[in-house]
């Protein structure tokens, strides 16, 4: 018998196993503990430039409108080596490839001859570059095969310091009349409810649905924040201004960073570390008085970075699944295809599988989770949800689809409440399995109205509120104030909104629903288990045990108060008689009296 087959070496590799496994299973409890997950943001970067299509993107397969170009860094145009210029009239948000298949966002204003002219310069030189639009067709959701090549990137090339969003210490919002923003000129609530700008130059003017607005007409006109930081973390603030503002960030009193800020949204990521005392100052760089500048401000957080970060958002060596809608699907998986090849160029030997689905929502990916993601033991998922399950929440029927148990289950997401949860136990489940989730932040597309419409989700999620946060399922719950998901009213004001699924058996307070109620009570108040009021279906009140106010004249009888009855006080109060306790019926040929009820001693 060979030793390598002895009963002995089978024991002892048995225990090898065992061993092994046992290490890996800590290991993977261990990496729960430090796993934290990552949002990558895309409404102020893929979706800074805002919407627009070039005016002969018809004339192209998958609207991949695409041509030549070479241009100069620093130039605010490129010129077109191939292809057919007069196709790229209009206003379009463009991606721009250089020579070594970098992608960059920029937007096209004109034409002038067989050049492109753009609203922000080239960042590299180009000799053989490409543009193309980024939206593949007027008010259409989905980008062109150069648009998910850029999405691609942005993902690979995220700052995962800036993708943490577990714990904020402060908050602005736009809806704000005052915060931590020192306002040194007047300003005004900008709070209408387009949320994209589709004038002059076709852009994002601003995030979310509110900010303020800010007259800077010189120098020392600015709005300031500053924070004494006691902790790692970053500030991250939304800002653009009609004409060019300069943005200063200051350590310690010490000018460390100068942006400019125009009419293009920018998000802007601010690093700041422990003891150090921050300020960011923004204002007009004309400093003769003669320029009114309009600078919005929109949400201003301060987070802490407190999760064990890696160096890369995605090694080139990881093990990569990525699970999402039709993103994740359109020009033959494009998105992925990017994603391996950036991997490899980078020297890896990268794995990245694909299981999206066009149509589907955060339903199918909860479903097939364990079999799609978990069973594959990826090192990173990738988790991109939005278009479809927000396009549910606002009415649409999204049909079924065939589940990991053959049956036939419901696309639709009710409710951002349903969305979120769906979303929180995807990312537990990675984590607990020792995988790094990376959640894709919702993005603008070209349908303008149904990105105006996505605004308050998109707001809602990115406030912290979300995704970060377990959902309170809780009879007893003490909080000094609420706030309800989506709504401006705090505390005493708080707006309750709930409904019911079963219609057979509905009973609860409903204050507002856009429901079909059918069957059951509608708003019951109970005393101690007994039903002491309730209104039905038809909106009647059923009062078992109630008190009535004395009424001083007789009520019409009508329709309207059949079966109601009240006490009458015939003196209204002036003389003493007995009160008479009346009632409105109806009698057999239709008309409505007022009768009153014989009380017996």
């Amino acid at each position: 018998m060979s030793r390598f087959n002895s009963p002995y070496n089978k024991e002892l590799n048995d225990k090898i196993g065992d061993l092994s496994q046992n290490i890996s299973d800590r290991g993977k409890e261990v990496k729960s503990l430090i796993v934290k997950p990552l949002y990558v943001e895309t409404f102020a970067s893929m979706g800074r430039y805002g919407v627009g299509t070039p005016s002969g993107v018809a004339n192209y397969t998958g609207g991949n409108f695409v041509c030549t170009i070479s241009g100069n860094a620093g130039d605010k145009f490129v010129t077109v080596k191939s292809g057919t210029v007069a196709d790229g009239g209009g206003i379009w948000t463009a991606v721009i490839q250089d020579d070594n298949k970098n992608c960059y966002m920029n937007k096209v204003l004109s034409i002038s001859g067989n050049t492109f002219q753009l609203i922000d310069p080239l960042p590299v030189s180009i000799t053989n570059g490409k543009i193309g639009n980024l939206h593949d067709s007027p008010q259409g959701l989905h980008y062109t095969e150069l648009g998910y090549f850029a999405f691609a990137q942005h993902i690979y090339k995220t700052n995962p310091k800036y993708t943490e969003r577990q714990i904020n210490d402060k908050q602005f919002l736009g809806t704000d009349s005052s915060s931590f923003w020192n306002l040194t000129t007047s300003w005004s609530s900008y709070n209408n409810v387009t949320n994209i700008d589709n004038s002059t130059d076709n852009t994002i003017a601003k995030y979310g649905r509110a900010g303020l607005v800010l007259n800077l007409a010189s120098a020392s006109h600015a709005a300031e924040l500053t924070y004494d930081a006691k902790e790692k973390g970053y500030i991250e603030l939304f800002v653009s201004s009609k004409n060019v503002a300069t943005l200063d960030y200051l350590k310690d009193g010490v000018v460390v960073k100068t942006i400019e800020i125009n009419s293009i949204l920018k998000r802007i990521t601010l690093d700041f570390d422990y003891s150090e005392s921050v300020k960011v100052r923004i204002y007009d760089v004309n400093s003769s008085g003669t320029a009114i500048n309009s600078l919005r401000i929109s949400n201003t957080t301060i987070w802490l970075n407190r999760a064990n970060l890696p160096d890369k958002l995605i090694d080139k060596n990881d093990k990569v699944v990525y699970i999402g809608d039709s993103w994740g699907v359109y020009h033959n998986k494009a998105t992925t295809r990017e994603l391996e090849r950036l991997m490899t160029a980078d020297g890896g030997t990268p794995i990245v599988l694909n299981y999206s689905r066009a149509g589907h929502s955060t339903n199918y990916a909860l479903d097939g989770f364990e079999e799609y993601v978990l069973n594959n033991k990826p090192d990173k998922v990738i988790i991109e949800y939005y278009c479809n399950d927000f396009a549910s929440i606002k009415g649409a029927d999204l049909g079924t689809f065939t589940a990991v148990d053959s049956t036939q289950k419901s696309l639709n997401v009710t409710s951002l409440t349903q969305y979120l949860k769906n979303m929180k136990k995807m990312i537990d489940m990675a984590i607990k399995n020792g995988i790094q989730p990376i959640i894709i932040m919702a993005s603008v597309t070209d349908a303008m109205n149904r990105s105006q419409e996505f605004s308050d989700i998109i707001s809602s999620i990115w406030l912290g509120e979300t995704l970060t946060k377990n959902t309170v399922e809780t009879t007893n719950v003490i909080a000094k104030q609420i706030k309800q998901a989506g709504s401006t009213k705090y505390g005493n004001s708080l707006e309750l909104i709930t409904t019911e699924e079963n219609a057979s058996a509905r009973q609860g307070v409903v204050m507002d629903t856009d429901k079909n109620i059918t069957g059951g009570s509608l708003f019951t108040v109970k005393n101690n288990g007994t039903v002491k009021y309730k209104i039905n279906p038809s909106g009647r009140p059923i009062i078992p045990d109630t008190q009535i106010t004395p009424q001083y004249g007789t009520q019409t009888p009508n329709s309207g108060n059949r079966g109601i009855f009240y006490i009458f006080d015939g003196q209204g109060g002036t003389t003493k008689v007995d009160d008479e306790l009346r009632i409105v019926i109806q009698k057999a040929d239709g008309t409505y009296v007022t009768k009153k009820i014989q009380l017996i001693d």
